[in-house]
Parts: structure tokens; sequence; C-alpha cells
């Protein structure tokens, strides 16, 4: 009974509806069993016993003085047992045939639930992203709100504000709970090291900070940086791009890094970017590809459009 109630209606119903099917198998098994037992004895034993009965004793009427009446006689007396027995051979073979193609209702029902189950499994990834989106249009609307309320809002401001709003919905966005370690990191570029350094990081309190710059092209951080696109690693300790030592690997296990890309130049050629923002994780397969590399994006496309506000101000006085 307790592990009973953790499951939902539908998967008791459907333990249950299993258990009676296989009690019907069995009983089916059982009879088509039988039947197949019975009607080879049938085929091979009495039946040919009984033909051979017949055949004589229809033999025997033709031999003797006026066969035609003996024949007529044969036929009046045995028509009905011959009949019966013919009828009684094709109600067998019936059965048989019958039980046969019942016998295979257990595949069916395997192929049904088995369907069942992949569409149950769709219904619950549908749930999910719906429920990640209505998530990120909260924390987009309290970006929206935060800048609307801090118009003069510095950068090192919002970028603490805005991973304080992913850390505060990080189990519904990223599913971070149990075992994973989660780390949210913002890296600007500075030109007089041309180095990214962290402006601000959350992290989880079983990771110890390393606080290390990223040259451009190096390391996860870098190469986002570099091509100015959006990279997600499932599982460091596979990546043949991004080698990492043991440490490292078990703690930043996964991760995705999104450029702070700048607005195009008037020549519409492309700047460096601002910075990059990382969010790692120290279980695998944490990052769902179509899914948390577009809403960052249009978090970090958020970052840039206000940074480049915060310049054009600074120029401007």
């Amino acid at each position: 009974m307790a592990q009973l109630s953790t499951l939902n209606y539908q998967d008791v119903k459907m333990i249950e509806l299993d258990k009676k099917l296989k009690n019907n198998l069995d009983m089916i098994l059982k009879m088509h069993g039988f039947t197949s037992f019975a009607f080879n004895v049938w085929v091979s034993l009495i039946a040919p016993l009984i033909v051979g009965y017949y055949i004589t004793l229809y033999f025997n009427a033709l031999e003797g003085q006026d066969p035609k009446e003996r024949v007529a006689n044969f036929l009046s007396q045995e028509a009905i047992p011959i009949v019966s027995i013919f009828l009684v051979h094709l109600l067998v073979s019936w059965w048989l045939f019958k039980q046969s193609k019942m016998s295979h209702t257990g595949h069916e029902f395997d192929k049904l639930k088995n369907k069942i189950v992949e569409t149950e499994a769709e219904l619950q990834q549908q749930k999910e992203k719906q429920n990640f989106v209505d998530y990120s249009i909260i924390l987009m609307d309290i970006v929206t709100d935060l800048l609307k309320n801090n118009p003069k809002i510095d950068n090192q401001a919002l970028y603490d504000n805005v991973l304080s709003s992913l850390n505060l919905f990080r189990e519904e966005l990223f599913k971070f709970g149990g075992e994973a370690k989660y780390n949210f990191v913002i890296y600007e570029y500075d030109a007089g090291s041309n180095k990214l350094k962290i402006k601000s990081r959350i992290l989880d309190d079983r990771l110890q900070p390393q606080g290390r710059d990223w040259d451009i092209g190096v390391g996860h951080v870098g190469i986002s940086f570099a091509n100015k696109r959006c990279m997600i690693c499932h599982d460091a300790a596979k990546s043949t791009e991004l080698p990492m030592n043991e440490s490292d690997a078990a703690n930043y296990s996964s991760f995705i890094s999104t450029p702070i890309v700048r607005p195009l130049l008037p020549d519409q050629s492309e700047p460096q970017p601002y910075g990059v923002l990382v969010v790692t994780s120290s279980a695998p397969n944490q990052f769902i590809a179509g899914l948390h590399d577009d809403f960052l994006r249009n978090l970090c496309d958020t970052l840039s459009i206000v940074i480049t506000s915060n310049q054009e101000a600074e120029n401007e006085s």
C-alpha cells in the first residue's frame, strides 16, 4: 500500500488492468493448450479410427446381393452420425483458430500500454515547457519592472539583480535541486587586460569560487565570447573541445554560456560583446538546447540594451 500511495490514479488502474489481462491470458493459454492437445488426439487417433470404421462399413455394404439397397440402408442409418462427426471436426477447428487469435491480445495490450506511456511522457514534456515559458515571462517582467523603476541603474546593480532573479527561479527554470550544484556568473570584457573578468556571481554554498579570468577564445567562456554565440556543454567529462581537470568536471559538469552581444555598428559590423552570462551545474544534461539558450539570449539582449544606454549616457555627460 505504501508503494501504491506514491502512484497516480492512472498508474494504479493500468497495473490492475495489466494483472487482470495476465490472468485472462493464463486461462486462455491453458484452454488453448488443452484444445490443441485434444485436437491433435482427435486428428491423429480418433478421427482416423472413425473414418476407417465407416469406410469399412461402406465397403461391406457394397458386397453381397443387392448392393444398392445395402448402401441405401447404410446411408439412412449412418448419415446422422457421419454429419455430426463432420460438424464436430469443423467446430473444433474453428475453436482452435479463435484461440490462436486470442493469444495475441497480450502483445496488443503491451503496444497500447507503451503508446500510453509515450503519450504521457510527451504531455509531461509539453507541461514542463509551458511551465518554463511561464516563469521565463515572470523573470523578464521582473527585469523590465526593475529598469522602469530604476532608469539610471548602473551595470553592477543590473548584473546583481539579474543573477538574483535567476537564482530565485533556478528550480523552475533550470530544474536545480537535490544534488545539483548551481553557479550563475556574469563576465565582463576588460579592455586593459584583454580578459573576461567576473563582475557578479551567485553560486551554491557547496562550491568554492575560483575567481578565474578567461582569455578570449579560451574555455567555454572565452569561446562563446569570441564566436558571439551561445554554447551548451551537456557533459564536460565527455567533451574533447573543453578539457577539464577532475575537480572542475565534477563541479561544472554541464554549462551554458551566452554572450552579451553589442548592437551592430553604423557600418553593420559586429563589435566584441560586452561579456558573457554563464550558468553551470554539477549534474550533466542540466540544460536543454532550443529552450534555455533562447531564453538566455533574450535576457542578454535586454542586458545589452541597458548597458548600451548607460554607455551613451556616460559619453554625453
